[in-house]
């Protein structure tokens, strides 16, 4: 249905969207990318940028997503969604630098109560080689939402890599891990912090 009402409308961005959409939740998010891109070349805003951009790294081509979202990041340098959907992209491809470039840039224009972006700077600050800032965006994140593992598991984690002493590193990853087991990136955290406290 949503092809039909694409070849019915081909030049009604919203027809392409929806049948960009019905592609992705099949499961073909490189043909979902191809109808993005039938939308974005009639009218290119946020809604379509987005999802192209994401459509992209799903579909394994994280450089092509990183390019649409500096496209509209160009075009439309204060947009928050579109900063973190290149944040993203950066962290995905290890861009420490990059990424907490454009972390910083959300923060500014929404402040400090969200814990994924706390996560996300804590994350980003860690890898760059600033572990005073990775320590306090980890511990913020965990006040947020200390029963939230990966809050838990970052915090742990940065406690770990930038050499805190006691058992608290271990203490929070054994956490993230009770909170949510079946998570294999937690369970090698703990992993590795049970094999470098012996």
């Amino acid at each position: 249905r949503a092809l039909l009402l694409s070849r019915a409308n081909p030049g009604v961005p919203a027809a392409w969207i929806i049948y960009g959409d019905a592609l992705g939740i099949a499961g073909r998010p490189a043909d979902a990318a191809r109808a993005y891109e039938s939308a974005a070349n009639i009218h290119f805003d946020r809604d379509v940028a987005l999802r192209l951009a994401a459509a992209w790294s799903r579909a394994g081509n994280p450089a092509r997503g990183k390019q649409v979202a500096q496209l509209f990041l160009t075009q439309n340098p204060n947009d928050v969604e579109a900063l973190r959907l290149a944040a993203t992209i950066a962290l995905q491809a290890q861009d420490w630098r990059n990424a907490r470039r454009l972390l910083r840039a959300v923060q500014a224009q929404t402040g400090d109560a969200d814990s994924a972006l706390m996560a996300d700077l804590a994350r980003a600050s860690l890898e760059s080689g600033d572990h005073a800032a990775a320590r306090i965006y980890a511990a913020h994140a965990y006040r947020l939402m200390p029963a939230n593992p990966m809050t838990a598991d970052i915090y742990g984690w940065t406690l770990l890599r930038t050499g805190a002493k006691g058992p608290a590193a271990i203490d929070l990853l054994e956490k993230a891990v009770a909170l949510a087991p079946g998570h294999p990136a937690l369970q090698m955290h703990l992993g590795q912090a049970y094999a470098a406290t012996g």
